[in-house]
């Protein structure tokens, strides 16, 4: 009896073990989730301090043609505008086959303006002459029915002993004759018909050379542009940061000449931690104040974060210096102060507190 008493004892205290460890663990979890409130709630509300350096676009202007290069018409530093010439690349070449070209184009307008000649003259000499042996035909057709009348008479006045067989004789040689001049017409007539192939023809030797003649202007407007890639100019508004080329070096396509950084295509690059990807995003509006310039303030956005993490480089660059894992990331800045920065200056990117949605709807 005594034994299943302490059995009893035994197991009540065990199930007030129980309940007290549930009893903690669920005290625990609530002030775990009101010190990450609290935690979430101040760093929406701080300011963010990222530094980084700014950097530029470099555009690197390559030769397109192959050539020796005359002269280079900048130095480094200088600000270039667009159309500027950089570079001159010897065009001789390009200009003796540009010349050709011409001499080409020259010809074949004097081999159309012939053959135009060509194809006036044929249309107009052939019906004339499709004409004239229609009327020669007709003509020696006349003088053969005559002759033919003449012949009968003839033999009628030979029967009646009226005339002597020899006048016969001469009257069927003239029918002979008339009959010989028909065929001969009619073969002219023929021949005069198969010249108006001679019209085809000319007009199709006219087609072919009208229809070359916009192929060489084109050929020759190539040259023109080809001509013009021997003048490298800048497309873009830039400083000159390196020349990549020098005077009496052999250009080839592709090759670079000159670097350019534009002006008007800056950034700050930076490094987020962590932590603060909660509040920093894509499109999240900061101000970029400049070491060289601690009272002043630029706008900029961010425009990039990096897909993923990678640990502090070597120089660390957030302001704590923290070493932990970041995401580079790049800070566009406002397009009319981008070019009053020089590329290389140190600047800070300060994040501004972030309202909170619950404290937007309170105050609404």
């Amino acid at each position: 009896m005594e034994k299943s008493h302490r059995r009893g004892r035994g197991r009540d205290r065990r199930r007030i073990a129980v309940r007290n460890a549930i009893i903690a663990s669920v005290l625990l979890a609530a002030l775990a989730g009101c010190a990450w409130h609290a935690l979430a709630g101040q760093a929406g509300t701080q300011t963010i301090v990222l530094t980084g350096f700014v950097e530029g676009q470099e555009r690197i202007v390559r030769s397109e043609v192959a050539g020796r290069v005359l002269d280079v018409q900048v130095r480094e530093g200088d600000i270039v505008d667009p159309g500027r010439l950089l570079v001159r690349i010897d065009q001789s070449d390009a200009a003796s086959r540009r010349r050709q070209q011409e001499l080409a184009i020259a010809a074949l307008e004097a081999e159309i303006a012939k053959a135009e000649q060509g194809v006036a003259l044929v249309s107009a000499q052939v019906p004339a002459a499709i004409e004239a042996a229609r009327a020669e035909l007709a003509q020696a057709e006349a003088d053969a029915r005559l002759a033919a009348i003449n012949m009968e008479r003839e033999r009628k006045l030979v029967e009646s002993k009226t005339e002597p067989q020899q006048a016969l004789d001469n009257v069927s040689a003239k029918l002979k004759q008339s009959q010989a001049v028909v065929a001969r017409q009619e073969a002219a007539l023929t021949l005069a018909h198969a010249r108006q192939n001679e019209i085809r023809v000319a007009e199709a030797t006219l087609a072919v050379r009208s229809a070359q003649l916009p192929i060489e202007q084109e050929k020759l407007h190539e040259f023109d542009l080809l001509l013009e890639k021997h003048e490298v100019r800048a497309d873009a508004a830039g400083t000159v940061q390196a020349k990549l080329i020098n005077a009496g070096e052999l250009a080839q396509p592709g090759k670079a000449l000159i670097s350019l950084l534009d002006e008007e295509d800056k950034y700050v690059r930076i490094y987020i931690p962590v932590p603060d990807l909660r509040v920093v995003h894509v499109h999240t509006p900061v101000e970029v104040q400049l070491d060289f310039l601690p009272e002043s303030t630029v706008h900029g956005e961010v425009e990039w974060i990096e897909s993923q993490a990678a640990f502090s480089p070597r120089v660390n660059v957030t302001q704590d210096d923290r070493v932990e894992q970041v995401y580079e990331a790049r800070v566009r800045l406002a397009p009319g102060a981008a070019r009053t920065i020089k590329a290389g200056a140190e600047a800070s990117v300060h994040v501004l507190p972030q309202v909170p949605e619950t404290a937007a709807h309170g105050g609404a």
